[in-house]
């Protein structure tokens, strides 16, 4: 799987924010997912990786499911209830 490949299928999966949900979902850290999608020397995706990523999008595309959101969870990932956004308060909100 390239990372185009990647990319598109976890997207599809995911949504557009996808690297921590895909990391959560195949219980490991957010680095890992990193590595595969830096430009200098990247790490190939590992195929357990691909046929995990595989199979889920199969799933989602032929009866609407989405991939668990941790290892062993019942709990499905949903795309609607995680934050879009996610910020940092300003350094001057304290002194508010």
């Amino acid at each position: 799987m390239t990372r185009a490949e990647l990319d598109a299928a976890a997207r599809e999966v995911f949504g557009e924010r996808w690297q921590r949900p895909l990391s959560e979902a195949l219980g490991m850290s957010p680095g890992s997912v990193s590595n595969w999608l830096r430009d200098a020397d990247p790490v190939p995706v590992p195929g357990p990786v691909a046929a995990a990523l595989g199979a889920w999008l199969e799933l989602l595309r032929a009866t609407g499911l989405r991939p668990p959101v941790s290892p062993g969870s019942a709990e499905r990932f949903d795309p609607a209830a995680r934050p879009a956004v996610r910020g940092r308060k300003p350094r001057y909100a304290a002194l508010l």
